[in-house]
């Protein structure tokens, strides 16, 4: 039978690829959860690593069947509009267009 382990949901435009070639001095882990997004993590965090990726190859390529699926960074490059400090993107995010608008050009390079 075939397994699908799929790297991405909600969170894949927050995360970066950190690959020799990728040249993203700025890769950090996940921050603290946080109420300024809608998604509960800073804009720009979350990392995946060269060596981390290996271990999920290594651990789908142990599984008969495996295949790897992942999103890409949709975000990444753009930035979205600026908040009130008290809004609560999180929870309400319908309710404050600021947490979901965003604007600039996609960089591909990620």
């Amino acid at each position: 039978s075939k397994v699908f382990l799929r790297l991405s949901g909600s969170l894949c435009d927050f995360v970066r690829y950190d690959f020799p070639d990728s040249h993203d001095d700025e890769c950090r882990d996940f921050s603290d959860p946080t109420n300024s997004t809608r998604i509960g993590y800073e804009l720009g965090s979350g990392c995946l690593s060269s060596d981390r990726w290996d271990e999920l190859n290594e651990f789908c390529s142990d599984v008969q069947g495996c295949t790897l699926i992942f999103g890409i960074n949709a975000l990444y490059g753009r930035t979205n509009a600026t908040c009130p400090e008290d809004t609560n993107c999180h929870w309400e995010a319908d309710d404050n267009p600021c947490c979901t608008e965003w604007s600039g050009d996609w960089n591909p390079s990620n």
